[in-house]
Order: structure tokens, then sequence, then C-alpha cells
């Protein structure tokens, strides 16, 4: 038997050797590595000390000298993997079989023997797109005709109810329709305890015993039947095998942002865990999903201890994968990722945002190993850890010496023997050691016959690279910058990170909400910069691939998200990935539903707004009685704000009074209608956004069938759930808008005499942006949620002196005849009949 690099047993019943490197044999590969990164390190920071310390040494000097000394070592170690990767995948024949020589098995067509869990996690993601992953991954696996062999598991966390409703729904729907033999199984925790890693082990304790292993997935995972079934023929092959992890790669994406970073990634990746396959081979990494897991030796050996202490650092570990794979190896077994790409996906975030968030979650999780450096582990995997803290403290050193530049122009060295060879070398040694891995997958690419026209040829292959490049360079200023500000806000215990569903589908980023999150980049950046420009302009110029990112956080946060500039990048191919061209059938199937799903949406709609036209501009009764009404608020030349103006039948009546109409209506389909009725008259101006408490990017609800009730108000959702008179009104879809409020509107258009708020639910949110008091104002109720209306009335009595009326459904006929007080109307409502179902409420303010 083969010795194992750790020089350990084999586990109990393994009794077939995986075909591994000898100990020496890897030893000699480590310690050709950890020379390679020393002395390559050392050389780098003893040229660096040379060039600070020319004319002596002061403090800066100093505090620079350790910023790049802490900053580098990550480079280094990229640098060489990227190289070996490339010389593996070019310089040797045999390159897979002596990266992972276990790949062989997954060749041959031996039956599978062994049981498989194939289950994903969930916690308030989106149902319908994750569940049709899932079935798409069943499908796929059934057509190799190995199906039975496996069973299927929706394991989830939501804590919303309205999705985990839906999440249960699709899955009995699923389980129904079926016909396989294969098991479908739901599973709702109550409690998030331990997170992901808590879900996973729940699972385990209460089916473990069923399989011999198991394939998590996350909510955007998406793999082929083909890649599964050749794995776990390798699994059943070498039983050491506790854990292999797939190479993930980035799906096709129209968000611009996705595809210029996850082409990137792609090849960063690739020659990269080659060249760290070679080395790190038996205590490889794990992701935590699209990976093979033996279940018994996890269940019994990779228990995640409670970190001491309190959160953010205490409590439960977040970043569990690279703890259990390091628990894995401890126990005699191997973790191995293979390092060959197609078969395994996942979605990259659409927007730097989400991608920030995703970033910091990491850092925090990476930050609690810390506290993880008494765990007895193998001398490998404690190198691990130790690596993923790295990863992230050397941000701060970046950060940190960039805003340092300014104070070097202050230090009065003496330049005149200043090495300026010297630093260039050091500059340029830097920026191609921290893009190796890139420059390498580019290379593999361009070297590999073939290999450029999967990606639309090599001119457009070649124009993508040079776009991902300055890409990179403006990402990596924004998140270096964030991720340095949450380790400070970290060391005090004030990093507060929430663990919940994520936004995967494109949408944009409009340029008050990239302001309000990125302002502190730009400020730093103006910080460092300026005094650059006005005295040391040369250094200004050299600096601008590490600092112009923080000058352009702002544009490149809005023009990348987009929707029309991801649209013409799809349509140019820029960074576009094989799976763009030629994708696969499980590709080409969520594709597909996701289109088919558009275009449904897009039909029902059209005939929903329709519909609406047809009601609301299409009784002369009801206008005429809607302008005796309004006539009593609103008089020739006033402003007025119509928020939620649906497909504007109040604008039209605003306008036939001789107003000035500031319509707010955030959906796509209603919205595009008040543009083609009022597109050329200049006294109606279309706001496209939902109008709230802040100005923050806001989740819409859409009802396809029924646009009117479109909601930004879960409760409102909640409340309509089985109410009678909202039998069948589903809301089937959802979009990110920007948000504004009513504040922000005075100030960008003036003060209104009257403001309409018809918002579904929303409308105390709505209110609540409010702080100045408007002369007459009116807001809808329903009798499923008269708590909201009472809310309404107490912000009113909060700005001012209001008497109040009502008019029930779309009579436009005041009930009273006269305003009454605030008491007085929230007695009235309350007493309502639920038959009444809804209404509006005017308040005029008493002078």
């Amino acid at each position: 038997m083969t010795t194992n690099a750790e020089d350990m047993p084999p586990p109990a019943g393994a009794t077939t050797p995986t075909g591994l490197q000898t100990m020496a044999d890897l030893t000699a590969r480590r310690r050709l590595i950890f020379g390679l990164n020393i002395v390559t390190w050392l050389a780098l920071v003893g040229a660096a000390a040379v060039v600070l310390g020319n004319g002596g040494w002061t403090w800066v000097d100093v505090l620079l000298w350790l910023c790049f000394a802490v900053g580098t070592p990550w480079a280094v170690l990229g640098f060489w993997n990227a190289v070996i990767g490339l010389w593996l995948l070019h310089g040797r024949q045999d390159a897979i079989a002596a990266v992972a020589p276990y790949a062989a098995a997954g060749d041959g067509t031996e039956p599978i023997a062994v049981k498989t869990a194939v289950f994903m996690t969930l916690r308030n993601e989106n149902p319908e797109r994750a569940i049709a992953r899932l079935k798409t991954i069943k499908a796929s696996v059934d057509a190799t005709g190995h199906g039975a062999m496996f069973d299927w598991y929706l394991l989830s966390d939501t804590n919303k109810p309205e999705v985990a409703a839906e999440e249960e729904a699709l899955a009995r729907a699923w389980s129904g329709e079926d016909q396989t033999t294969s098991r479908i199984v739901y599973r709702r925790r109550t409690e998030n305890t331990g997170y992901k890693a808590g879900n996973v082990r729940d699972f385990c304790e209460r089916w473990g015993n069923d399989y011999e292993l198991m394939l998590p997935l996350d909510a955007d995972s998406l793999m082929t039947g083909d890649v599964i079934v050749r794995h776990v023929r390798m699994m059943q092959a070498h039983p050491k095998l506790g854990i292999l992890q797939s190479l993930v790669v980035g799906m096709p994406s129209k968000s611009a942002f996705a595809r210029i970073f996850q082409f990137g990634m792609r090849h960063g990746m690739r020659s990269y865990t080659m060249g760290q396959s070679w080395w790190t081979a038996d205590c490889g990494p794990f992701w935590g999903h699209n990976a093979l897991v033996r279940i018994a030796p996890f269940r019994d050996d990779c228990h995640l201890p409670v970190l001491p202490g309190r959160p953010p650092l205490g409590g439960a570990i977040m970043s569990h994968d690279q703890v259990e794979a390091t628990l894995m190896r401890k126990a005699g077994y191997e973790v191995r990722v293979l390092p060959e790409e197609g078969g395994s996906y996942e979605e990259n975030p659409p927007t730097i945002l989400e991608f920030s968030k995703r970033d910091l979650r990491w850092c925090l999780g990476n930050m609690q190993y810390v506290r993880l450096m008494g765990l007895p582990v193998l001398p490998m995997s404690r190198f691990q850890l130790i690596w993923a803290i790295l990863m992230f403290v050397s941000v701060p050193g970046w950060t940190l010496g960039i805003a340092l530049l300014p104070f070097k122009l202050i230090d009065g060295d003496d330049l005149s023997n200043f090495p300026a060879d010297l630093a260039i070398a050091v500059y340029f040694a830097y920026f191609l050691m921290y893009l190796a891995p890139k420059l390498a997958g580019f290379a593999d690419v361009l070297l590999t016959a073939g290999a450029a026209a999967r990606y639309g040829g090599r001119t457009n292959f070649i124009r993508s690279a040079a776009v991902e490049l300055v890409f990179s360079f403006l990402l990596g200023a924004v998140t270096t910058f964030r991720i340095t500000v949450f380790m400070i806000r970290l060391a005090f215990g004030r990093a507060e990170i929430a663990w919940s569903g994520q936004a995967r589908d494109a949408h944009g980023i409009s340029w008050r909400t990239a302001r309000e999150g990125l302002w502190p980049v730009t400020a730093f950046g103006l910080a460092v910069m300026v005094p650059l420009f006005f005295f040391a302009p040369a250094l200004l110029w050299w600096s601008l691939p590490l600092t112009l990112g923080y000058l352009t956080a702002v544009p490149f946060a809005v023009l990348l998200s987009d929707e029309r500039i991801g649209m013409a990048s799809v349509r140019e191919h820029l960074c576009a990935i094989p799976e763009d061209f030629d994708p696969p059938p499980e590709v080409r199937a969520i594709q597909d539903a996701a289109a088919n799903k558009v275009i449904a949406a897009r039909t029902v709609g059209a005939v929903a707004v329709a519909q609406s036209i047809l009601t609301y501009h299409g009784d002369a009764a009801q206008r005429d009685r809607m302008d005796a009404l309004y006539r009593r608020f609103v008089q020739p030349g006033d402003l007025v704000f119509d928020v939620g103006a649906h497909v504007g039948d109040r604008v039209a009546a605003f306008r036939r009074l001789g107003a000035r109409v500031v319509a707010v209506e955030p959906q796509p389909g209603p919205a595009a209608v008040i543009d083609s009725l009022f597109w050329d008259d200049p006294a109606v101006t279309l706001v496209r956004a939902v109008v709230g408490e802040r100005e923050d990017e806001v989740t819409l609800r859409i009802n396809s069938r029924n646009p009117t009730v479109s909601t930004a108000s879960a409760d409102f959702v909640k409340a309509a759930d089985g109410a009678g008179g909202w039998e069948g009104q589903t809301w089937d879809d959802e979009i990110v808008v920007p948000g504004t409020t009513l504040d922000r509107l005075i100030v960008e258009h003036g003060q209104p005499a009257f403001v309409k708020i018809d918002v579904e639910g929303f409308e105390a949110a709505v209110l609540a942006g409010l702080h100045t008091a408007v002369a007459a104002l009116s807001f809808e109720f329903t009798t499923i949620q008269k708590d909201v209306a009472l809310r309404c009335l107490d912000r009113l009595a909060k700005l001012g002196d209001y008497r109040f009326d009502i008019a029930l459904g779309e009579s436009q006929t005041l009930s009273f005849g006269r305003f009454v007080t605030k008491d007085e109307m929230a007695d009235h409502i309350t007493a309502l009949a639920h038959a009444a179902n809804s209404g509006d409420v005017y308040a005029v303010l008493q002078s």
C-alpha cells in the first residue's frame, strides 16, 4: 500500500489505495513550494527595504515596508501555483495523473453500488428558481441510467413564512409529479442553529445512515449528471476519499459585472488549482457545495466546535467548509479537488454591492479561524487555516500602505541616489505575481489548440481578457477598502453580517444607492490622490492601478449593473464563456425556463395592464366623479404627487384640472403606459421608484395577473393570503427597484399641494419618509390591514393638525361630507365591515 504523505494509517475499511504519491514524493513537492515562496518573498521584501530605506529610515518607511511584507505572501503563493499549474498543463503529458491519480476510476463502466443523497440548502432564497435547478440536476442524473441510486432533499432554514409556504408547495408538487423511485424530501428547520453547517449536520444525523455519500448544493448550484456519476465512481473505487471537490465555474449571466468577474475567475482558477493540487494533494480545499462527501466520517469526525467568546468571532463557525476539510483529513480520509473544468456551475453576484456582501461574509468566517489554532489537526491542514486568515489580513496592509503615500511626500528624503530602477522592478514584479493566476489561465487558452474558438475566437478572447484586467484593478480598490473598514470594526467587535438569501438575478443599482454605499471609498481615494496630484504627480500616475478604483467606485457600480450594458455585453460576446456559445443541456434548461417565465410574465402582465387601461381610463362617468372629487383639493397650476400612479388615470385627472404632476410608478409595464400617454406633456414627470421611509433599494412583489395590487409590503401579501375578497391573488415575481422618499421628492420637485398615495399596504412607510406637512393628501386603506391606516393617521397627527374624510372603494364620494378628527376617523375605520374591502382616506391640514 502507498504510504500517505501525512504518514497516517488508512481508515477502517479502506483497503484500496488511491494510487497517491509516496510520502517522499509529496514531501519533496511541499518543500519545493515552501522554499520557492520563502525565497521569493524574502527577495521582494529585501528589495523593498533597499528602496524604502534609501536615505535613511523614517516611521513612514517602516510602516510602508511592513505593509508590503504583510500584503505580498498571497500574491507570491498565487504566482507559484499558477506557474506550476501552467507547466503541468503544457509541459507534461500526464498532468491529471500527476495531480489526481484517482480520476481514472471515473472513466469506468461498472454499476454504481453506493447510495448518494443530493441535497440543496435553502434560506430565504427564491424557491421556484432554486427548485428548478435541483429538478434539472435530477433529470440529468436520471438520464445517465443511474438515477435509482440517488435521493433528493430540500433542506430549508427559511424563516420568512411566505417563502417557506412556496417552498413546501413547490416541493410537494415536484414529489407528486415525479414518477421515478427516487426519494424526494422537503424538510424545514424552524431555527437556523449552526447556520448552513448546522443544517447539513441535521441531515447527517437524521438520514445519514441511509447513504454512503452526500452531494451538498447551494441554491445557485448546477451540475451535470454525467459529472456527478463520474465523481461517484471515483469515490466508490477509492474509499479513502473523504471529500471530492469539483472545480466550480460561473454560469452565463446577463449582468455585465458577473460576466466580467466570472471570466477572470474562471481563468484565474484553472492553472492555480492545478498547481495547488500538485502539492496540497490529500489536504485539498472544500468549498461547501458541488462536492461529494463521505457521510460516515463527516458525521462522526467533523463536528464543528462552538468558538469561545461572543459574536462576531465567537459562537457558531460560519466558514465551516475548510474546517470540515481539516477534520476529515485528520480522521484519515483524503480531501481532494479535481482540477478539471466542466459540468459544475454556480452563479456569481450580479453587482459590486452583492459581491462585497459575500466577501465580507467570507472575511468574517475566515477570521474566526484565529480561534481554531489550538485545534488538533495535521500540519498541512493547519497551514491552510493560517493561509485562509492571511488572505484577509493582507488586505488592510495594502490599504494602509496606500493611505501612507501622501505622508511619504513630507519625509524630506534625499532622492538624488534613489534606486528608481529597483523600485520599478519591485513594482512590476509584484503586479506580475498578483496577476499570475489570470495570466496563466489566459495563456493556457491561447496555447491550447481550439480553446480560444470556444470563447468566440482569439481576438474576442484577448479583448475580453484586457477588459477583465482593468476591471479587476477597479474592483480590487473597492473591495479591499471595504474589507479594511470591516476588519477594523471586527477588531472592536462591531462587525455584523446577515447570513440569508442572496440576490442572484441581474438588477440595476441607482446612483443614489451607489453613492450611499460607496462614498467612503471615493472619499478615501480623494484623500490619497489629491495630495499626490499636487505634490507628486509622477507617483500618482504609478499608483493608478491601485488607486483609480477609489474614484470610479460609484460609476463602476452603477454602469456594470445597468441592464442595457449587460445586454450589450451579451450581444458583443464580451467576456463570454464557452457555455454562452454552446451551453450544455442542463444550462440550456435553466436558461429556457427563465426565458419562458419572462415571456409568460410579460404576456400575462401585458394583458393585465391592458385590462387596467380599459378599467381606469374607459369609464366617462368615473372620470367625471374623479374630477369633481379632486377639484376640492387641486387648483390649476398646483403641484401634485401621484404615488403609485399605476396606469395614470389619476395623472390624467390632475392634468384635466390644470395641475403639474410627479407620477411615481416602479412597475415597468404601468410605467411604460404613463410614459406613452404623457411623453410629450412637460407638466408630467415620471419617477420609476418606490416611495418609502428611506432612499434604499426595495424589493417589489409583482402580481402579474393583477398589477394593481403589486406591493413593496410583505405584510400586505401575508394579510391577503386566504382573506375574503382577495381569493386568487398571487404575487408570483419580484424585482429590485430604486427607492426614494416624499422628502426627497419635495427637495427635487417642490412642495406639493396634494399627494395621492396608493401603494397596497406600504402607505405607512411612505408617510414615514415625510417630515413636512403638506396641504392635503389621500392614502388608500384596506380592511385586511386596518392597522396600516391607523398608523397613517398617527403619523399625520404628528406632522400637523389634520382633519379627515373617507371614500369607499372607487365611489369617489366622501362618506362624511365634512372633515372629522383623527379619533373619529380611527373609530370609523375600526368599525368598518370586512366587506368594505378598501377605500381612500382624505386629509386636509387646518390653517
